[in-house]
């Protein structure tokens, strides 16, 4: 985060709270925000790298929870942060597996 140019912090405006004890419609439907944010967060990256830039998808940031969430001043719960920029290096894709090896098939 620290060397990237541009970091975006993902707040999850409609949480109830990490540590909320919840009901389990309301689990589920915190569940669902959650996934919900994933795929926008991947939408981020696959267009990001559409326009040539770099991208760190991090979800851990919990070891700056608090100061993030202080500095931000955002009603919610902080989410993810995604670093973009332009990447210093730009590694081979790694070998695709056949699926047949990665799938197991049940009845």
């Amino acid at each position: 985060m620290e060397q990237a140019p541009a970091t975006i912090l993902i707040v999850n405006t409609l949480g109830l709270g990490l540590s909320a004890p919840l009901t389990p419609e309301e689990r589920i439907y915190e569940i669902c925000n959650y996934q919900s944010i994933g795929a926008a967060i991947e939408n981020m990256t696959l267009e990001a790298a559409k326009l040539g830039l770099g991208s760190l998808w991090i979800c851990d940031i919990f070891f700056a929870y608090r100061e993030l969430k202080e500095w931000m001043n955002a009603e919610g719960e902080l989410a993810a942060a995604l670093s973009i920029g332009y990447g210093d290096e730009t590694p081979a894709p790694r070998p695709r597996r056949p699926l047949k090896e990665v799938t197991t098939w049940r009845n």
